[in-house]
């Protein structure tokens, strides 16, 4: 039966790494509140199995509570900082009070910039070729 979310999902698009005691694979992450996660890839981890995600140089550990086409969604054993993860300082909220968050470098801000550059790099071929600006 389908329970009521505690909290509001933020909608996020970030990459992430996932180790579910096999080689690391590539996740991108859909939602996230400061208990859970919405992550999608290709072999999505079975409900049940306890994994670890990467992003934002940070470790994110929970365990898988539904998998299906492609998704699954993930329950964090730590409470996330979600403002804290969108800016790039993703510590989890137990972490923070413990001590100072080390700076990380910012996966998604690579991922932005990487981005930019790609689809400046297309529509300047594009105009080049002719394709635009007529």
């Amino acid at each position: 039966m389908h329970q009521p979310r505690c909290e509001t999902r933020t909608p996020v698009v970030l990459p992430a790494r996932l180790r579910a005691g096999g080689p690391e694979s590539a996740v991108m992450l859909l939602d996230v509140s400061s208990r859970g996660m919405l992550a999608a890839c290709g072999a999505p981890p079975p409900r049940g199995a306890f994994v670890e995600l990467l992003a934002e140089g940070r470790s994110f550990v929970g365990q898988v509570q539904w998998s299906a086409a492609g998704r699954f969604g993930l329950v964090l054993r730590d409470r996330l900082d979600v403002a804290g993860l969108l800016r790039g300082d993703a510590a989890p909220l137990a972490e923070r009070a413990a001590a100072p968050a080390v700076a990380a470098p910012s996966l998604r801000r690579e991922f932005t910039t990487m981005t930019i550059v790609a689809v400046a790099a297309a529509l300047a071929a594009l105009q080049l070729l002719g394709w635009l600006g007529r």
